[in-house]
């Protein structure tokens, strides 16, 4: 408690919530909102659906309020919730090409254009191409998206149409292709465009099968301001491939800071080959490997060898889908320790079959049966995430029956002095018959930890108990006394069991950690718990004289320049009971 604490101006009228102002709660923290019904649907469209006339008319008069463009060609209606002043969904045997094309070209305010074609409307490639030659007239669009295009339609030449566009409008940083699985002639006009520009700075290919010469990315290393890459492919990433991605690594001019290589259905040798490029950069910050399930022991090796080299810069690591399993988990903790730059590692402990990403799990670990308290590599992660202080965030996912000797683990993790934790996410594939005394063991650990902001425990059957709400409440608000009351966790701001609603009481106690100093916190609950009727002297009876006056002025101050709560005076009206009994 301190004599000084004061609210600003804007927490002058703060209200507390109680039990009753469930209507009060934030947006966060109503998760399970309504989807509405029939009614509500149809109001919201007439609320937003904006026609597409009319957002031809604005791109046409060169609207400075049209920042985004989204043309979507469809024989279907569109959703209402997606419809916007950006987005242009008309007919399809409405469509002018050309002289909408024009138009674009010609506009000087639209930021971003996107093209989407998600229905079964045919497109006349002659049609397509007329509306992409009079964009390219265009020196104002900063980011081009083409969105589940057809095959035959986007094969590669649009990227030549567009190439006056790519070499005169200096503004353009950002190209993303997605859900085009295109010829090996589309990958290479691809090519041969990328190599005509080097304005981008972010560059996004997804759905297009592996290219065996990989001349996409050897084109990128002409970008020297491309900070941010993102490719997912249809099969896997070629040697060449990630020759050249390694080359792009290891390049002293690049500016790479964010690397996505989700489902690029590598193994170990091409794992190997990006470590080798991971091994001479210094830029990259952001590193996601989810979904590579084919990479094993010397893949992982190879990579997390790589984070314990000097100059390495990695801040997020996500290997979420992967098998991170045996012999594998020794140097992660090792990584893991020498490694002061990882704010946020994301780890999987099972190997998925390929065919059904959600099938069954073959966790090892932490697991019922295995080898956990064996485990030297386990323990040795376990003893590098307790002593680690800049890890931030920590996803687990694949913790298959969880023993009580797991959920320990993880405790002693939120315990320890030295874990820098905010967030935890742990995802349950199985249950042990334990859950919720590990659930329970959890909210123990938090009492003295000052960190963790967040925790997510999901994949389980529901831990809707009142038991486990009870041992978090008890965390957030310990009402056996008002000293209990002010060392309660006041850094806590959300749980989330199983998608599962925290009680009322519950969750607007988060809600005031969530907007309120720790000592602003302390204070409102023990107002709220205590004092809710107005001040009484009984709850200062046990206090020391020497803590008792500050204490009365702490709890009994109102406003942001301390002026006394309004049930004050009642409670100096009876102090004669508190210094003469």
């Amino acid at each position: 408690m301190e004599e000084g604490d004061e609210r600003s101006d804007e927490d002058e009228d703060y209200h507390y919530p109680s039990d009753e102002d469930e209507d009060d709660l934030s947006d966060e923290d109503e998760d399970d909102l309504s989807d509405g019904d029939g009614d509500d649907f149809f109001d919201d469209y007439e609320n937003r659906y904006i026609s597409p006339a009319y957002v031809r008319y604005k791109f046409e008069h060169d609207d400075p309020n049209l920042i985004k463009l989204k043309i979507g060609v469809q024989d279907y209606f569109p959703d209402p919730l997606k419809i916007g002043f950006q987005d242009y969904f008309p007919d399809p045997h409405d469509i002018d090409w050309e002289r909408d094309g024009k138009s674009i070209g010609r506009n000087t305010h639209v930021r971003e254009l996107s093209f989407c074609h998600g229905g079964l409307y045919p497109i006349v490639k002659k049609d397509f191409k007329t509306l992409f030659r009079g964009i390219s007239c265009n020196r104002s669009i900063r980011k081009l998206i083409f969105e589940n295009c057809d095959k035959f339609i986007f094969d590669g030449e649009v990227l030549s149409i567009l190439t006056p566009f790519f070499k005169n409008n200096l503004n353009f940083e950002c190209l993303k292709i997605l859900g085009i699985d295109g010829a090996s002639s589309m990958r290479c006009l691809l090519s041969t465009a990328l190599a005509k520009f080097d304005t981008l700075k972010e560059f996004e290919l997804a759905g297009i099968s592996g290219d065996v010469e990989g001349s996409y990315l050897q084109a990128l290393s002409g970008h020297p301001d491309l900070c941010e890459l993102n490719l997912s492919p249809y099969g896997s990433l070629g040697r060449k491939e990630c020759d050249h991605l390694a080359a792009l690594l290891q390049n002293p001019k690049s500016k790479l800071t964010v690397l996505k290589l989700e489902r690029i259905g590598i193994g170990d040798k091409e794992a190997v080959i990006l470590a080798t490029g991971l091994s001479g950069n210094s830029t990259l910050t952001d590193l996601d490997l989810d979904w590579n399930y084919n990479i094993s022991g010397i893949g992982w090796k190879a990579i997390f060898a790589t984070l314990q080299c000097q100059g390495c810069r990695l801040q997020k690591l996500s290997m979420l889908g992967c098998s991170i399993n045996g012999d594998t988990v020794y140097p992660l903790a090792n990584a893991v320790i020498r490694n002061t730059c990882l704010r946020s590692l994301g780890i999987s402990f099972f190997k998925p079959n390929p065919l059904d990403l959600n099938g069954a799990s073959t966790a090892t670990g932490w697991r019922k049966g295995t080898g956990y308290r064996e485990g030297t590599g386990w323990r040795a992660l376990e003893n590098a995430l307790t002593n680690n202080s800049s890890l931030k965030r920590l996803d687990l996912r694949g913790l298959d029956e969880i023993t009580m000797v797991g959920w320990q683990a993880i405790a002693s993790i939120l315990e320890s002095p030295h874990s820098g934790l905010e967030f935890l996410h742990l995802t349950i594939y199985k249950s042990a018959g334990n859950d919720v005394e590990g659930a329970i063991s959890l909210a123990n650990s938090l009492i003295d930890n000052n960190k963790l902001k967040e925790l997510v425990i999901d994949g389980i059957p529901p831990l809707s108990t009142s038991n486990c709400w009870a041992a978090f409440k008890h965390l957030v608000c310990d009402g056996t006394s008002i000293m209990a009351t002010h060392h309660s966790n006041h850094t806590l701001e959300k749980v989330s069991v199983n998608d599962g609603r925290a009680p009322k009481d519950l969750r607007s106690l988060l809600r005031i950690n969530r907007e309120n100093s720790e000592s602003q916190a302390a204070r409102l609950k023990i107002i709220r718990h205590y004092f809710r009727e107005g001040f009484t002297v009984q709850r200062f009876e046990d206090m020391e004289w020497k803590v008792l006056p500050r204490a009365i002025a702490w709890v009994g101050k109102d406003g942001s320049r301390g002026e006394l709560n309004n049930h004050f005076y009642g409670f100096i009206r009876s102090m004669s009971a508190l210094l003469f009994d």
